[in-house]
């Protein structure tokens, strides 16, 4: 749900034709990752432009921002899911650009949910994004663990754009997952 520090963010939605900020559920297919797509069929993203960006030592320098993904999964088969969130709006996923991930306990045909933040600063000088993860996947739960990929650069405040992914760790033909919510917010 957004509050006031809401800058972007998709909804998962339970009928077509509901918006481009509505993404259908996805289907697993074996270990294929898959990212979420909005209604049009476009990798559904979440920017972090907000209308005016603020100007202290260059845009969005100093400002402490927070990726959110919520979601539901229904596994059919024993399998582990795992969801990712990437910088970037890519048409391929490149792993180099993952910014937070995790991975679910072993699912039995069971229906469990999950979350996944990262809070991040961006530096608009090295053009490098740091940050932690946290998050909870069913029964696994991940605390606060710092991201070290100095590999992750953004050329501009327009390029602070970002995805999300699942996949299974195993054979999770007809894992059905269910976004709740992916956002991007001011902390």
């Amino acid at each position: 749900m957004p509050n006031i520090n809401t800058i972007d963010a998709v909804y998962g939605a339970q009928s077509p034709a509901q918006g481009v900020k509505a993404c259908p559920a996805i289907t697993l297919v074996s270990t294929t990752e898959q990212l979420f797509k909005d209604q049009t069929g476009a990798v559904a993203t979440v920017t972090l432009q907000p209308q005016a960006a603020p100007s202290v030592l260059g845009p969005f320098d100093t400002f402490c921002w927070k990726l959110r993904a919520t979601w539901k999964v229904t596994t059919v088969t024993t399998t582990t899911i795992i969801a990712t969130m990437y910088l970037g709006n890519p048409t391929a996923i490149v792993s180099g650009n993952a910014l937070a991930t995790i991975t679910s306990q072993s699912l039995v045909s069971v229906s469990s949910n999950g979350y996944l933040e990262f809070q991040g600063i961006w530096d608009s000088t090295s053009l490098v994004i740091s940050g932690i993860q946290r998050g909870a996947a069913g029964t696994t739960a991940v605390s606060d663990t710092i991201v070290t990929n100095t590999g992750l650069t953004a050329a501009n405040l327009a390029a602070l754009k970002f995805s999300l992914s699942f996949k299974g760790g195993s054979s999770a033909t007809g894992a059905i997952v269910t976004l709740g919510t992916f956002e991007v917010e001011d902390v």
